[in-house]
């Protein structure tokens, strides 16, 4: 096995860089770690949990003499950093980092840094997080029993990719090599797609009176919550990566829209024989999905909830129906040998309904429904397009005002959280 860095700096030390300081300590790391962001308030919180020995707001500074860079900032921001980069790190020092996108924003990393550089940049991607943000919320075992995903180029040097996957090997993660383009594709359908409908559930259920608003906050049980957590989510990261893998994220809300069309016809004409298929087939893909993946450390997920609805009023089609639907449409859009890859908590929580209703009942329901789901679905749909729409014009400032209106919502419903 290779050895970890003596000289580890991080470029964000928020959750997902925070915690890779924190899961070292903890486990005996002897080297130095040197935390770098653009606000001090931010290194100050994270010097008092102890997570880093030094600590600076400048990148040249902060570098110096490092021997592994590791990036958790906003993928916006891989241009600016290489910048400062490029004339301030040392000719062995390997580069990689945490984010979910990966061909476009390491491109951006080759297209500055020195071409003699290239081969020690290992892309990487820990399938790990919360809805949570910030160096208050880093988790010292945020990645135990998770998969980290390495994309390496043909031209990356081998010796430097051992050493990153060493480092996560050390946090606890197992490590899988993918091409870096099939990686963006398959992480549009199993994360992006899913992040975004969350998010247009949410603007959708924002359209509704607020009394309405209030009425799905206190009736929404813990199912529910799997369902609505990764609205939580921040606004700034997810407005990056719409950005980012726009056209993934596309092709994949494509195959979403034609599944929910041919539902929506189907329920509106009372196919039953095609609508069990389509519930079992589903719920078969869910139940395998579960046997594939392992529990998520930070959100435990009961996959054997047992929530019987109850249907006697309009708001539980907002909770209940609509969610189990939407968890339709995720699923059958979703390849089923990109399972295997989606071990997050948050496609798990997004898809808990299928697994948590007895099928006859829910479909008895959908039909008995069926005219209070349609303007729903449609209004979901609409903003969902109309969020790819704003990320293909790479119009970062209404997207992200988009994306933090979503937010109200869960904080209204899980102030606590």
């Amino acid at each position: 096995m290779a050895e970890l860095p003596k000289h580890i700096a991080l470029i964000g030390v928020g959750l997902m860089g925070g915690s890779i300081a924190l899961g070292l300590k903890e486990r005996g790391y002897q080297g130095q770690i040197t935390g770098i962001s653009r606000r001090q308030e931010t290194l100050n919180t994270a010097l008092k949990r102890g997570m880093l020995d030094h600590a600076s707001t400048a990148i040249a500074e902060g570098v110096r003499s490092a021997d592994m860079i590791i990036l958790s900032t906003p993928l916006s921001t891989y241009g600016t950093i290489a910048e400062h980069l490029k004339d301030n790190i040392s000719p062995g020092t390997i580069i990689t980092d945490v984010g979910s996108v990966k061909h476009r924003p390491i491109r951006e990393l080759l297209d500055i840094l020195p071409h003699e550089h290239h081969p020690l940049i290992v892309p990487g991607h820990p399938i790990a997080g919360t809805e949570q943000s910030g160096p208050e919320a880093a988790l010292s075992h945020l990645y135990e029993n998770r998969t980290t995903i390495l994309t390496p180029y043909p031209f990356t040097d081998e010796t430097a990719t051992r050493r990153v996957k060493t480092l996560w090997e050390s946090l606890g993660s197992n490590i899988i090599e993918l091409d870096i383009r099939r990686h963006d594709f398959i992480y549009a359908a199993v994360s992006h797609v899913v992040q975004l409908i969350s998010f247009s559930y949410a603007l959708a259920l924002l359209d509704e009176a607020e009394s309405f608003q209030q009425t799905i906050a206190e009736n929404g049980d813990e199912l529910y919550h799997h369902f609505i957590r990764l609205t939580g989510s921040d606004a700034s990261m997810w407005t990056d990566i719409f950005i980012q893998n726009q056209r993934e994220i596309a092709n994949g809300l494509d195959n979403l829209n034609d599944f929910l069309q041919s539902l929506n016809t189907e329920i509106k004409h009372e196919e039953t024989p095609l609508i069990t298929k389509r519930i079992e087939q589903a719920k078969s893909a869910r139940l395998f999905f579960r046997e594939l993946v392992s529990p998520c450390a930070q959100f435990p997920i009961d996959d054997t909830l047992d929530h019987q609805s109850i249907f006697e009023v309009d708001e539980k089609c907002w909770i209940r129906l609509i969610p189990y639907l939407l968890s339709l449409a995720i699923t059958e859009s979703i390849d089923g040998s990109e399972y295997s890859y989606g071990s997050g908590s948050g496609l798990r929580g997004m898809t808990l309904p299928l697994i948590s209703h007895n099928e006859k009942d829910i479909l008895n329901n959908i039909l008995k429904n069926k005219e209070k789901l349609i303007s729903p679905l449609e209004s979901i749909i609409k903003h969902a397009n109309h969020l790819m729409q704003l990320a293909e014009e790479n119009n970062a400032e209404t997207l992200h005002q988009k994306l933090s209106n979503a937010r109200r919502f869960y904080s209204t419903a899980y102030p606590k959280r």
